[in-house]
């Protein structure tokens, strides 16, 4: 979850950013830097609920399936352990939000860092007026 609050937060960051220069190489990268946060994005969580009727029209994502099976789980632990198939579950699902986790991971450690290497090269302006 904190992966999705900060791919938009930089999201909206970049977003402010990027309508108020004009150089095309920098809008052109941030523009692929958001392209692979929104995978991440769409990947561990449904971004297009917005009404009680769109569960129904759009699948859960994998954050609420690890969380729905770990709910699952958890009931009556005590007498009935988790069955050898749900633990499997739990670890597949694992496995491919790590995945997503380490495509995050690269923005924030190579995407990032080189976005911000080319606005220093350029030595554009951060802070600009809207006109």
């Amino acid at each position: 979850h904190q992966a999705i609050i900060d791919i938009r937060s930089l999201r909206t960051q970049m977003n402010g950013y990027t309508k108020r220069i004009e150089d095309e190489e920098i809008k052109a990268y941030a523009s692929e830097v958001d392209s692979v946060m929104t995978k991440v994005e769409k990947e561990l969580y449904q971004t297009k609920n917005r009404s009680g009727q769109d569960p129904l029209n759009f699948p859960i994502r994998l954050t609420n399936k690890l969380a729905h099976i770990n709910s699952l789980t958890q009931m009556g632990t005590n007498d009935y352990p988790p069955t050898a198939a749900a633990i499997q579950v739990k670890d597949e699902l694992i496995d491919l939000i790590d995945v997503e986790l380490n495509d995050w991971q690269k923005v924030k450690m190579e995407m990032l860092p080189q976005l911000n290497d080319m606005i220093r090269a350029k030595a554009l302006d951060v802070i600009i007026l809207d006109e």
